[in-house]
């Protein structure tokens, strides 16, 4: 299998969008996205479960304490992320000799939002970016008017991509 550099993202800085921008392409900016600033650390684990078994050539369940050890995640904590996701239907845990965890659907109607809300929620991107409870159309924060066309497209992509686009750079 090859190695996916997604997998192996351990510590990004903060940037300015400007500095995002003259650095990397649109591609790669959800990943600055991801880790910087509005994900947390289980919404990342969890797509990045997903990705590997999606890049598994057989579709044999997989243990969780399996992922874990190959993509350096915390064994309890991924255990844990990995029953919301079949709570919520994107994964399927199997009990027994042959049991573990696979992909429910195909790689190609598994959404990205589905696993970022089975995670963090619905919510997520609704608040203000610097946690202003008054914000609004009507009280903006000074990253408001920015915040809202950024707010969009990360929702269009979340809804639009597909845990099969994604693996398809892997």
């Amino acid at each position: 299998m090859r190695a996916c550099p997604f997998f192996m993202l351990e510590r990004i800085f903060f940037l300015t969008w400007g500095d995002l921008g003259l650095i990397f392409g649109k591609k790669d900016l959800f990943i600055f996205i991801w880790n910087a600033m509005f994900f947390s650390r289980a919404c990342a684990y969890g797509v990045r479960a997903a990705l590997f078994l999606a890049t598994r050539t057989d579709n044999r369940p997989v243990l969780v304490k399996d992922i874990a050890q190959r993509l350096g995640i915390p064994f309890h904590f991924l255990g844990k992320i990995v029953q919301g996701m079949v709570k919520t239907g994107i994964l399927v845990s199997y009990k027994g000799r042959n049991g573990g965890v696979a992909l429910a659907r195909s790689t190609d109607q598994i959404k990205l939002r589905e696993g970022v809300e089975a995670i963090d929620g619905p919510d997520l991107l609704k608040g203000c970016v610097l946690g202003l409870p008054e914000c609004s159309g009507d009280h903006p924060c000074p990253l408001h008017a920015q915040w809202s066309d950024i707010r969009e497209e990360i929702e269009a992509m979340l809804s639009e991509k597909s845990v099969a686009e994604m693996t398809k750079d892997l």
